[in-house]
């Protein structure tokens, strides 16, 4: 392994918070699985070579990456492009994949105008890039970083601290068509729509993270809440044309898709923004570190370990 990067479901794999689906095989455990690595041993007739250079995961179990060595399967491997940084690379497969599908589910179409909840996260700076790549006419995001969406392709960031989205008149006057939710919490969805178009009009609604950030799912009954929270209100929004429309979708990164966002990446269609206070070393204060800013939900970019090289 010579880079790792963080998640939301490393986070939540630590906590313990979503056991009943999210829990280590044994304890100890090794946490994170996005990694770029080169290859010390390989299938015979396989995909891969002893010394390819390779971006993957572990699928969706969030164990193995943080270590010096880790397992992965060919389908969930690509090889790195000679044009991608290492630690770049490593950050791209979860977020980058889970915006790509986020933009998928949105349908985005030439001339939308579309608001990014989160601008500046491993998510949301790529949905930013990907929504103008499928030609949305304006962008605008949340963020406190300014300088680092707008350089990403956004028209308009909104600084949380200062303002609210919803209450932004500039954006009643001349709603969105789609919203990105990727801060989940905080009523989002309700508030949208003062600035989103309903779906008799083409409004879509596309969360990426639930009404509740920090879900907790330690019992049948949890993840029944859980999942019908998040399955009741596509039905429901369906029968109610004055509404949003609302969408979720399950992401996983496999080897086609992580090949696909790391060919964007190449091509300079798609930066992966590393937190700036990164790479981190991989050591038990650095891993540590790494580590709280990704718990704080704060993080300005991907947060990347180096673990070798």
């Amino acid at each position: 392994v010579l880079a790792c990067s963080t998640s939301a479901g490393d986070v939540h794999m630590l906590r313990g918070e979503m056991d009943l689906v999210l829990k280590p095989k044994a304890l100890p455990f090794v946490p994170c699985m996005d990694v770029c690595g080169a290859v010390e041993e390989a299938d015979e007739g396989g995909a891969f070579a002893v010394g390819d250079v390779v971006v993957a995961n572990n699928g969706m179990d969030p164990t193995g990456g943080l270590a010096e060595f880790m397992a992965v399967k060919a389908s969930s491997a690509a090889l790195k492009p000679d044009g991608v940084g290492v630690a770049e690379a490593a950050a791209c497969p979860n977020s980058a994949v889970a915006a790509m599908d986020a933009v998928a589910c949105a349908r985005l179409r030439a001339g939308d105008r579309v608001l990014v909840l989160g601008g500046s996260g491993g998510v949301g700076s790529a949905v930013v890039q990907l929504a103008k790549d499928a030609g949305a006419s304006f962008v605008a995001a949340t963020s406190t970083q300014a300088g680092l969406v707008q350089g990403l392709g956004a028209d308009v960031v909104v600084d949380y601290r200062e303002s609210d989205w919803w209450e932004d008149q500039r954006f009643a006057a001349e709603p969105f068509d789609v919203l990105v939710d990727c801060v989940g919490g905080g009523g989002h969805y309700a508030k949208s729509r003062a600035v989103l178009k309903p779906r008799w009009q083409g409004g879509r609604f596309v969360a990426v993270v639930g009404d509740e950030p920090r879900p907790e799912v330690r019992s049948v009954l949890q993840l029944l809440q859980f999942a019908l929270g998040m399955l009741w209100r596509p039905l429901w929004t369906f029968f109610c044309p004055w509404l949003p429309a609302y969408r979720v979708f399950v992401s996983e990164a496999k080897g086609q898709a992580i090949a696909k966002v790391l060919a964007l990446m190449a091509a300079g269609a798609l930066r992966v923004p590393l937190e700036p206070r990164g790479p981190f070393p991989f050591t038990a204060g650095g891993v540590r570190e790494a580590l709280e800013l990704q718990a704080g939900g704060h993080a300005h970019g991907k947060v990347v370990v180096r673990v070798a090289g």
